[in-house]
């Protein structure tokens, strides 16, 4: 073969793997990613309107209490809980309930409270009050809706699924509504299926109102319970109030046994 036939076969196998090249850059991808490699792209304006995500990742525990208001009921948990390995314990005047990283247990302190399921409840009003960071865990899915309204008012929306073995609900999903502006989380829909795995689309709302700055990250003060009217798309009537006290985000690990069967 000459020189020049085999130069010119060489540029036709250039272009060749150019095109190749860019069909492949430029083939649809899915909208949905998992939050450990794509995280970036749709919540790190939302990350950093809260005190970043980086720094939320130094501390090692975190301690409130959490009061949830119902009309004229009132009820006060203490919560510790362990932000590597979730490891919780949550104590109030009826129980005493843990886990302590294998076991999910109970002690109940007033025997006519008897109906607690540990497992649905540990973890549980943590992952509201730790919104949006505990969206940056593994198995977290990511999608952006676009703009989607509340009524009269547009926000940034974004769907979160899960993996099929990711937490004690991994069929449940959640609806953030994130101000165009600040970019903070503003309102939140989510849905409970630990008891029914059809219920994953049926969502109730929270709205949240109040803030607090703990050691530079944003954390709510007071979140609104409501009903969500999906026919309407806006909130409902009000379900009560949950607010959190006395926080405190901790540079060293709890102790392990405080999250040991008492």
């Amino acid at each position: 073969m000459s020189n020049h036939h085999h130069a010119l076969l060489m540029r036709q196998w250039f272009f060749i793997a150019l095109i190749i090249q860019l069909f492949s850059s430029c083939s649809p991808t899915a909208s949905t990613h998992d939050s450990t490699t794509q995280t970036a792209s749709i919540l790190q304006p939302t990350y950093d309107a809260h005190g970043g995500l980086d720094a939320w990742q130094t501390f090692k525990g975190l301690e409130f209490d959490y009061i949830s208001e119902r009309g004229e009921a009132s009820d006060t948990q203490h919560i510790i809980t362990d932000l590597q390995t979730r490891k919780e314990l949550i104590r109030s005047s009826s129980a005493r309930i843990g886990f302590d990283g294998r076991d999910y247990w109970k002690t109940m302190l007033d025997s006519t409270v008897n109906n607690t399921d540990p497992k649905f409840v540990i973890n549980l009003q943590f992952y509201f009050f730790a919104m949006p960071f505990v969206l940056a865990d593994p198995g977290v899915r990511l999608e952006s809706l676009g703009k989607k309204k509340i009524g009269q008012q547009d926000y940034d929306a974004v769907k979160v699924t899960f993996g099929d073995s990711i937490g004690v609900a991994p069929r449940d999903q959640y609806i953030l509504y994130l101000d165009e502006v600040s970019k903070r989380l503003s309102a939140l829909l989510y849905s409970v299926t630990y008891f029914n795995p059809d219920n994953a689309e049926k969502y109730s709302a929270l709205v949240y109102t109040d803030w607090q700055e703990i050691e530079g990250i944003l954390l709510p003060q007071k979140i609104g319970r409501r009903n969500w009217l999906e026919d309407q798309q806006v909130m409902g009537s009000s379900k009560g109030t949950k607010i959190f006290e006395n926080v405190r985000l901790m540079t060293e690990e709890p102790k392990t046994e405080l999250f040991n069967s008492h």
